[in-house]
């Protein structure tokens, strides 16, 4: 299943919200809440293409087509990694 979010104990996928309520009130009622499912693998894409980069951290990089923005933290995280 893409995106979903809950509505009680039934999920259901964000093509069924948007065909229900539309785009813009999906996101004005349950945009905040939404995760993507898929955000672990594609921070883990990223960390594992990163191992072969020669490209520097802290270059300027340009996320197109960002979505609710999961490369852009991966990149982030990669930058300032975390203090244990």
């Amino acid at each position: 299943m893409r995106g979903a979010h809950h509505q009680g104990p039934q999920v259901t996928s964000i093509r069924a919200e948007y065909e229900e309520h539309g785009a813009d009130a999906y996101y004005r009622h349950s945009g905040s809440r939404y995760r993507n499912p898929h955000e672990l693998l594609v921070r883990n894409a990223i960390l594992e293409v990163h191992q072969g980069w020669v490209l520097p951290l802290g270059a300027p990089i340009l996320d197109l087509a960002a979505g609710s923005g999961e490369v852009t933290l991966a990149l982030r995280e990669l930058a300032n990694p975390p203090s244990d």
